[in-house]
This record gives structure tokens, sequence and C-alpha cells, in this order.
């Protein structure tokens, strides 16, 4: 038997505050009992299994600063015994169906609870005994829930206000993940509010003005703290996601907007110090046989790659636009006529033995030996695994007619533990990325699991272990008991096209939706000065500005936009 209390606040905030404090460890354990909170939306807390005893001075007594407005009871749970209680739970029990075993009543500590363990002999007489409940789990990055956290809670008051769903985010400190759990009493609403909070999960794509902003340099391990400080800059979050090659961007629309002009113009910097020279048939050549070498010493080794794997083979330099019109003067004194007398000074070293890196076409420097007998430069080894993007990575040696695979055992000689790990991360990537209909990235963003694709025949339920969520192998959505992929892909199409009718609707009708709390709202008539009927919010209807009282909204509208 337990009474409930209700606690009224007056600004949010405190209720909000009331609320994480009694969240913490041992810190709602009241009289013996360990009560239940729960936020209300606005400005109000439930506190469920008080013990009947409890009254309102010493409930003040107990509950952190900051302290309520106002205290109200409700009405007692029942008023039975504890045996009466359980021999009532039991019997409703067995109204629906054949029990596999006696129920055992299991008290819970502090005596204030009993839990009752029921066995069915069939699952549709479990499903019937207990109420309804429509809950969803979304496994969620830390980072991004906390970077979303300004957007997500007006989002849960309104789809509280609107719906009776429950959206509640948990806080594991430390841990790179976390969870947001979804629940009401029936599909449709909860199904909307997930759409709702996934989208807010998703971020923004950063774009160029023409697609999505794809620069390989910004999808790099290195590039990872230039990202942070950009991002901490403007006060947004910028996630790498590699697997589709995107930036997201999670902040408010100027933060973000100011990181897209920032990515932008970063994109243009890198193009205007990144040039390639084509090497036709006769510079190739001229460069094998040692005409590089000559490159190298003009430019520098860290100037200039020459990429003989690719098609067409080209020096690539990163430099001045000057530094590339040197290499091409350089590459242009090589005429059909002259090649074989221009190099063949350049190749006399290396018939008197002298061993090349086939990377820079220069002597070793720090050398290292491949297993197949090639030298490199130590840097040189490293650059070109660092760099690679085929797999596995083969050796460049007698100009890259040896093609062996590079051993693991040299590899790790030469690299940082941090680089030996990307460059086998990214050697996985790209084994996936090659074998689309054998693999598939679990859903969640900002999650590295993946998983084999199942039929749609013999589907299976994968279950993360990285963020704990569960997804079907063959639709690649959350699991779906007691449908076929087929039927729950058509629900959700269903879903999808009732959102879009909305959205036309209130397109249609010009209406907007709160900018404090989201209630949609609708101007029939009068001045643009409008006042939310959820949140009270004072709204310029022109910009959908909010302000703080009428008397400055009106003002705004004169100052601004010249009307009212």
């Amino acid at each position: 038997m337990f009474m409930v209390a209700y606690l009224e606040y007056d600004a949010d905030w405190k209720a909000k505050r009331a609320l994480e404090r009694m969240e913490r460890p041992n810190s709602n354990e009241f009289q013996g009992r360990k009560l239940d909170v729960t936020y209300q939306p606005v400005r109000s807390l439930q506190i469920g299994n008080l013990d009947l005893n409890t009254n309102e001075a010493g409930l003040r007594r107990f509950l952190p600063y900051p302290p309520p407005t106002k205290v109200t009871w409700g009405p007692h749970s029942h008023n039975l015994t504890a045996k009466q209680l359980e021999e009532r739970a039991i019997t409703q029990l067995r109204s629906h169906g054949t029990l596999i075993e006696e129920c055992i009543p299991h008290p819970q500590k502090g005596g204030s609870r009993t839990k009752i363990i029921a066995k069915f002999s069939e699952a549709e007489a479990a499903r019937n005994a207990v109420t309804p409940l429509v809950s969803i789990k979304l496994s969620v990055s830390s980072r991004i829930l906390a970077a979303i956290g300004p957007q997500l809670d007006p989002l849960v008051d309104q789809i509280w206000r609107t719906d009776y769903v429950q959206i509640k985010s948990y806080k594991t400190l430390g841990k790179q993940y976390t969870q947001v759990r979804i629940f009401g009493q029936s599909r449709e609403p909860v199904a909307k509010a997930k759409s709702a909070v996934e989208k807010l999960l998703a971020g923004q794509i950063a774009t160029d003005g023409h697609g999505p902003i794809t620069d390989p340099f910004y999808f790099r391990p290195s590039s990872k703290n230039f990202l942070n400080d950009l991002g901490a800059s403007h006060g947004v979050f910028i996630h790498q996601d590699s697997r589709r090659s995107v930036l997201r961007l999670y902040g408010d629309h100027m933060g973000i907007e100011r990181v897209e002009s920032a990515l932008v113009a970063k994109c243009a910097e890198l193009r205007e110090q990144s040039h390639t020279v084509i090497l036709h048939p006769e510079a190739l050549a001229f460069a094998l046989k040692g005409g590089f070498r000559n490159v190298v010493a003009a430019l520098g080794k860290d100037k200039v790659k020459l990429d003989i794997i690719n098609t067409p083979k080209r020096i690539i330099v990163e430099g001045s636009a000057e530094d590339a019109v040197q290499v091409q003067k350089i590459l242009a004194s090589c005429t059909s006529s002259s090649l074989e007398t221009q190099t063949a000074g350049l190749s006399n070293s290396e018939d008197d033995g002298e061993l090349l890196c086939p990377v820079c076409f220069t002597p070793p420097e720090d050398p290292i030996k491949t297993f197949c007998s090639h030298a490199y430069c130590n840097s040189c080894l490293v650059s070109q695994c660092t760099f690679a993007d085929s797999f596995p990575v083969k050796c460049l040696g007698e100009d890259a007619v040896c093609d062996a695979p590079l051993y693991l055992s040299d590899v790790k000689k030469v690299l940082s533990g941090t680089e030996y790990d990307d460059l086998l991360q990214t050697s996985l990537t790209s084994y996936l990325r090659s074998r689309p209909t054998e693999f598939h990235y679990c859903s969640t963003p900002d999650c590295d699991r993946f998983y084999r694709i199942s039929s749609a025949e013999n589907p299976r339920i994968f279950d993360c272990d990285g963020c704990l969520t569960s997804i079907c192998t063959s639709c690649h959505q959350g699991p779906h008991d007691g449908h076929t992929c087929e039927t729950n892909k058509a629900l959700m199409r269903a879903a999808m096209e009732e959102d879009e009718k909305l959205t036309k609707w209130k397109k249609d009708h010009d209406v907007r939706d709160c900018p404090k709390c989201g209630v949609p709202i609708e101007k029939a008539d009068g001045c643009n000065h409008m006042t939310c009927t959820s949140c009270q919010a004072h709204i310029c209807w022109f910009c959908m500005k909010t302000l703080s009282s009428g008397g400055e909204t009106y003002n705004h509208m004169q100052s601004v936009h010249s009307g009212v």
C-alpha cells in the first residue's frame, strides 16, 4: 500500500534540477522505500511508493534543493493487506490461462513491493495477463545525446503533452554509449516519437551547396583534432561517419552554418595545396628510370609522391601551383629523341647495384627491407600504408611489378600502435564496403559493429555488443516479432505517408511549430503577435522569434518589420 505525491515548482529548470539530484545513488530512498520519481511536463514531479504515514513536513525535509512551491497528494493505491494483494494478483493471473507452475511471491527490499513470477503454458495467455505497453530502446553515442540536448528536451515535453508518450534518456558517466527509451500505450504515437528522436540523432549532413562534403581529408584519423577544435569554437559536435563518408553536425542552426562555411573554405584550401601532374608514357618512363629523383631533389620528398598504382599514372604535389609548374618543367625536358640519353646517366647508379626506394626513387633513408627483399625509406613505407585506399597493400618494388602483399610483420616495424590499428580498421572497412550484399553496419549512428546479412526467408536478430541494440539482419530494422519483413516495411511506409500528409497539410494551411516547445500553431486572423497556448511563449509571426512579453513583441515587430 502506498501513496503518490505531486510536486509543483515555479520554474521548469527547478523541477529538472530536483529530479537530477534525486536520481543520484542512494538519494531516492525514503523511510525504507525506494521512490519512483518521474518528471511530469511542465514544472512538476511525481513521487510514487511513499509510505502511508508520510506527511508534507517530513517529505519536504527529505526533498533536495530547490524546494517545490506546492505539494498535493494522490489517492491511496488500495485498502488491502499485503497478503490480500498477493491473493488477488494470483487469482487474476490464473484467470488468463493455465500456469506451468505455482506463483511464488518474492518480497523486495524494504517490504514495500512484492514480485510475483507467473509462467504460462501459452505465450498468448502471458501477453493477455499484462497491461500492453509499447516500448522502444535506442542506443546512442553519449556525445551525440549531449549535443542534441537543447533540441531533445522540448521534444520530450511536446510529445508527452500531445501523444502521452514518454521519452527517457539514461546517463552513463564515462561510457561511450547510452540509451533512450520511448514508451507509451499504443504503437502509432510511439512510432511517431521514435521517428522524431531518430531525426535528431541523425544530425545534419554537412554540404557544400551541391552535395555532401566528402573530401578524404575529413575522414582520416589525423583530422579528428581539427574537427573537434572547429566544432568546439562554434558549439557544434562534428561526427565523422566514415561508413557513409559524410560529416554529421549537431548543434544550433547558426553554429552549423558557420561550421559548414569553415569546412567548405578548408576544402578550397586543400584543393589549392594539392595538384596532380598526369604522366604520359614518355614522362612515366623518364620518372621510373630515375627522373623522379630530379623532382625530389628540386622540391623535397615531403612535397611529391609518385603514384604508379592508379590510372592514370601521376605525380601528386602537395604545395603551391608554382611547385606543380616546376614538376611539369622537369618532365618536359624529356623528349622521345633524348629519353635514352637523359636516363642513361640516371640508371647507371642502379646498374651499379645502388638500391632505390620504390616510392621516392632515391637511396632509402633509415631503410627497411620487406619480406620480398625490397628496401624502402622508413617514412615512405609509413606514407604508403597510412594513405592506402586499396587492400592488401602491395609492394611497389621493381617499378610496381613485384606486387607482393606487404606482410603485417613488416608494416608493424614502421607504424606506431595507433597507425597500425587505423590501417587494420581501414582495411576492414574496405573489405566490408566491397561486399554490400554480405555485410551491413549496425544502424545506430556512431556504432562501428557489423553483421552478416541473412535471407528474408530465414531472418535472425543481431544483438549488437557495442551499442546493445537489436536489428533484423534481413530488413535492417528493429525486431518485428509476429510480422514478416515485408509486412513490417509496409507498416513503416504507411507511417511515413501519414507524416508526409501532415507536413503537406501544415504547409498548405501555414501551420507552424512553436519555436520554444514545438506545438503546432495555426494563425486564423488578428495581428502577428502570437501566444503559444501550450508554453505561453510570445512569438513574432513574421520571423518566429520568441520574446519575453507582449509589449516586447509589439516593439520588435514595429522596429524590425515596420508593422504589426
